[in-house]
């Protein structure tokens, strides 16, 4: 009998989206196939509730995903610390500003696709590729991360706004653009953001529904900022560096953060970089 490898897949969407590159890695050097992971934050959903399994298996070319409710025909091997051993290898590739061409990090990344129902959804956005995408991280778990993490992460630099008041980036964008009109991408608090936005002068629209689970609406707004004509987020979030990734993969650049220095600089590391120095500083080599 053939065996799969089973891993589970940590924290939320982008974190997950890591260990799924670490279990395909794995995977490939084992010559094994994968058994569908499991996502999900509030509640367990499958990847292909999320995605589309079938482009994913079109697109992979060493590894494949055998979905949720064949394993009985396979032995299954366990693989874990998937996201832990996912940022071993990001941190080598960051620390040397360099990544393969034919990373496992490339391949799963533009093999992702929205299945046809979130696709769909995400569609009911118009003209995504006019508007600014722009991801503020201010929902309240990142709030007590920061209160309780290392002193680098607390916005206690000028140059760190690693937590930043709506006022604050309004200030910024104004400084960077004149453009009004922006899709947001925040976990909460969307109605009263927009609203300050709107009293600014800025048009914003969002996708967020509740009806759903919390990493499908995820994985919408994910894909929105993808496609929209400049993306703005923070260096220290993987939702935000995989976007910029995910953009330049498909060749579209204009990627910037807001975490650095006060004021909203492009980055050219293709989102590798957590460092906001790094981000804007260090131009990375795909060989």
């Amino acid at each position: 009998m053939d065996a799969l490898l089973d891993g589970v897949l940590d924290g939320r969407l982008c974190n997950k989206m890591f260990s799924l590159f670490e279990l395909c890695e794995k995977a490939k050097h084992k010559s094994l196939n994968i058994l569908e992971p499991k996502f999900g934050w509030k509640k367990p959903i499958l990847f292909s509730d999320i995605f589309d399994i079938e482009y994913f298996n079109e697109n992979m070319q060493e590894v494949k995903m055998i979905p949720r409710g064949k394993e009985s025909n396979y032995t299954l091997q366990s693989a874990t610390n998937n996201f832990h051993h996912a940022k071993l290898r990001w941190d080598k590739q960051r620390d040397s500003n360099s990544i393969p061409s034919d990373a496992m990090f490339f391949q799963v990344l533009k093999s992702l696709k929205l299945n046809k129902t979130n696709e769909q959804k995400a569609n009911s956005v118009e003209g995504v590729e006019d508007l600014y995408g722009v991801h503020l991280r201010i929902e309240k778990d990142w709030q007590g991360y920061l209160k309780h993490g290392p002193p680098q992460l607390k916005g206690q630099k000028a140059e760190n706004n690693f937590l930043i008041e709506t006022d604050t980036f309004i200030k910024m964008y104004k400084e960077f653009t004149e453009h009004k009109n922006i899709l947001l991408s925040t976990g909460e608090d969307h109605d009263q953001i927009s609203k300050k936005f709107s009293e600014c002068g800025i048009n914003t629209c969002f996708y967020f529904d509740t009806s759903v689970e919390y990493e499908v609406s995820a994985a919408i707004n994910f894909f929105l900022c993808v496609n929209c004509k400049k993306f703005i987020g923070i260096s220290r979030s993987t939702f935000s560096d995989l976007i910029s990734t995910r953009r330049f993969i498909a060749n579209i650049n204009d990627s910037y953060i807001y975490n650095y220095g006060n004021k909203i600089h492009k980055r050219i590391d293709m989102g590798l970089h957590l460092d906001p120095e790094l981000a804007v500083k260090n131009t990375i080599n795909v060989y």
